[in-house]
């Protein structure tokens, strides 16, 4: 038994695969709790497009009007709200007083809505209107499910949109990017994650080299 584990401990083979085999069973201890975990996270993201300007609707003899209401300025905004964690979300998962709504961080006014569709018919999503936000009830949301709706308003391409509610052990992401935010993205996975990850590949592959030199030697030794 002996000359068993001498002969492991001086083979730099077995010493770099035991050591890669330690290595990859830490990340896995480390990634395996993570990806299990329950996610109830609701995601939204939307585009708006301006229909009617002001300096449009502002020229003499023209007149604008949505449903026969007159507007200075109308948009629309395409939106998206899709369940984006690993678990499913009831519309009994939202604290009483903080249900699911939708309204603008800017002044503007909400017009009407059209929903566009509804991945599954078991969602049941349902909207009430009001000039300033629209309030949402529904079923359930499972993993990836989806609702897609245009929402008219009097706000611009700059107008932002906002997600209420409260979620019970759960949150509210806005997965909306600009083209600015994505370069800055790109640049920080770049910059920041991707050096870490090259640093330690070089370490450990240098580490691995160390202990073939080091085998190596000893052998020349005796």
């Amino acid at each position: 038994m002996e000359k068993i584990a001498n002969w492991i401990v001086e083979n730099p083979y077995l010493t770099a695969a035991g050591l890669f085999a330690t290595f990859l069973g830490l990340i896995i201890a480390i990634i395996t709790p993570i990806i299990q975990k329950r996610r109830k996270n609701l995601c939204f993201s939307y585009s708006t497009t301006p229909l009617v300007k002001k300096d449009v609707s502002n020229i003499n003899g023209i007149e604008i009007s949505f449903h026969g209401s007159p507007v200075e300025q109308l948009s629309v905004s395409n939106v998206q709200i899709w369940n984006g964690g690993n678990t499913i979300i009831s519309f009994e998962d939202f604290y009483k007083g903080h249900e699911l709504s939708l309204s603008f961080q800017d002044n503007a006014t909400i017009l009407g809505i059209d929903m566009l569709k509804q991945s599954e018919d078991t969602i049941e999503c349902k909207t009430e209107l009001s000039c300033d936000k629209v309030d949402f009830s529904f079923q359930a949301f499972e993993k990836k499910e989806y609702i897609s709706f245009n929402l008219y308003h009097t706000g611009n391409a700059e107008t932002k949109l906002l997600l209420n509610g409260k979620i019970k052990e759960g949150k509210i992401l806005n997965k909306t990017v600009d083209i600015e935010k994505q370069i800055s993205l790109v640049m920080d996975i770049g910059n920041i994650s991707l050096i870490p990850l090259a640093s330690g590949i070089g370490s450990l592959f240098l580490a691995i080299v160390s202990l073939f030199t080091v085998g190596h030697h000893n052998k020349s030794d005796r």
